[in-house]
């Protein structure tokens, strides 16, 4: 797992860890997304960016290359995708431009 946990904002970061070792984070935008997913070419390189525990990504990992960046050390271990997990921040994405052919946050 890449560690880009330099970059993050201690505050913050404490308060979603706390946030995802309850769990409180219901899912929801599946239709949305896998609407979205049907002009994506199967195989894709996707990024999950804020992907939290991956819930979302579970859905299409089968059919992407997953990359999942977040800023909760526990949300990505608590992850079952399969694929790539960072640690980092959405806000300062730590790749290079057009690194990915879709972006789901």
């Amino acid at each position: 797992m890449l560690d880009h946990s330099a970059m993050l904002m201690k505050p913050e970061r404490k308060a979603w860890e706390k946030f995802y070792s309850k769990q409180l984070n219901p899912w929801r935008g599946k239709k949305e997304i896998l609407d979205f997913l049907k002009f994506v070419e199967r195989g894709s390189l996707i990024l999950d960016a804020g992907s939290g525990t991956g819930k979302s990504s579970l859905v299409y990992s089968n059919d992407f290359q997953i990359i999942m960046l977040d800023f909760s050390m526990n949300s990505l271990k608590n992850s079952n995708v399969k694929g790539e997990k960072v640690l980092g921040d959405v806000r300062k994405i730590p790749f290079k431009d057009n690194s990915f052919d879709a972006i789901i946050a």
